[in-house]
C-alpha cells in the first residue's frame, strides 16, 4: 500500500510539474509574441494642452488609431487615423523579442483640459480602450516610465 500511496503521491507530482512548465512556456510566449498590437502607450507631446503622442507596437504595417473625446462612449465622433509602422528587425536579434513594427501618431489641435479615448485597431484584432487627458491652464503632472531596451552588448553606461 506504501508503494501505491508513493508511485500516485510521484504521478500527481509529475502532472502538476507539467503542467506548471506548460503554463511558464505559454506565458512567456505570450510576453514575447505581437498578436495584433500590443505596447501602446500615450505621452504628452510639446505643448501638453493639445498634443499627445500616440505610440504601439504592430505584427502588422498597416494599422488604425481610433480617438474620441471620453463622453463620446460609442465612438460615434471618433477620428480614425491610418497608420504605417517602421519595421524593427533588430528587435528579436538584439532583445529576443519577436520582429514587429513600430507605430507612432502625434496628435495635435485638441481640447485643453480633455480626457479622450482610444484603441488601435490591426485587421480584425483591436486592443482594449485606453485613455488620457490633456492639461489645462493649472498645474498638470504625470507618470513617465521607461524600458531603454539595454543589454550588456550595447556598450551603455547605465551605471
Amino acid at each position: 500500500m506504501k508503494k501505491i500511496r508513493k508511485l500516485v503521491l510521484f504521478f500527481i507530482l509529475v502532472v502538476l510539474g507539467f503542467s506548471i512548465s506548460y503554463a511558464s512556456i505559454t506565458t512567456f510566449a505570450t510576453l514575447f509574441s505581437v498578436s495584433g498590437v500590443d505596447i501602446i502607450y500615450a505621452n504628452p507631446g510639446e505643448n501638453c494642452m493639445n498634443e499627445v503622442t500616440i505610440s504601439w507596437h504592430s505584427s502588422k504595417a498597416s494599422s488604425k488609431l481610433i480617438y474620441t473625446t471620453a463622453d463620446d462612449k460609442n465612438y460615434e465622433k471618433a477620428k480614425t487615423i491610418e497608420v504605417t509602422g517602421i519595421y524593427d528587425e533588430t528587435s528579436f536579434i538584439y532583445y529576443d523579442v519577436c520582429k514587429f513594427y513600430k507605430c507612432r501618431v502625434d496628435l495635435k489641435d485638441l481640447k485643453a483640459n480633455t480626457e479622450y479615448i482610444y484603441k488601435v485597431q490591426t485587421d480584425n484584432i483591436v486592443s482594449r480602450e485606453h485613455k488620457f487627458k490633456t492639461a489645462g491652464t493649472g498645474s498638470f503632472t504625470f507618470g513617465y516610465m521607461s524600458d531603454i531596451h539595454a543589454v550588456n552588448y550595447d556598450n551603455l553606461d547605465l551605471g
